[in-house]
């Protein structure tokens, strides 16, 4: 008896725990796709005709996105793809996807420096390495379904 009720006591904290971890997952994948949904609105009206440059604006809004591609690596703990987009080859292939992520950041620390710098030029190169390293990384990473 004193069996049974261990390991019925045992199964209750596990699954409370994994309830819990899940949970933890759920608030990490929204603020994930939280986080790509703003850099794709950021990628769409970059591609929009600009008729009067507001360097102002550009920079902070690219200051933002900077700050959260920053944050982007630790949004994708392991076990964190059950009920995301996310291919479990993230995790398979950690090393990579980080300096995918990197590579992202990097770009657009550098679209804001750009930006500081009022070098339009500049800026749209490295807009298209952003937009190329997003690309290329969902063609790998990312699941349709």
């Amino acid at each position: 008896m004193n069996k049974l009720y261990f390991t019925i006591c045992t199964l209750a904290a596990c699954t409370t725990t994994q309830s819990s971890l899940a949970e933890d997952f759920s608030n990490t994948i929204k603020q994930r796709q939280q986080t790509f949904k703003a850099i794709e609105a950021f990628i769409d009206d970059f591609e929009k005709p600009i008729s009067n440059i507001e360097w102002e604006i550009i920079n902070k809004k690219i200051s933002e996105l900077a700050k959260l591609t920053h944050q982007l690596p630790e949004l994708f703990p392991p076990g964190s793809s059950e009920d995301s987009k996310s291919k479990e080859k993230i995790w398979d292939s950690k090393q990579d996807f980080n300096h995918r992520l990197a590579e992202l950041n990097n770009a657009f620390n550098n679209m804001q420096q750009a930006s500081l710098e009022k070098k339009w030029q500049l800026l749209t190169e490295n807009y298209k390495i952003a937009k190329n390293s997003c690309n290329s990384c969902h063609r790998k990473y990312r699941s349709l379904w």
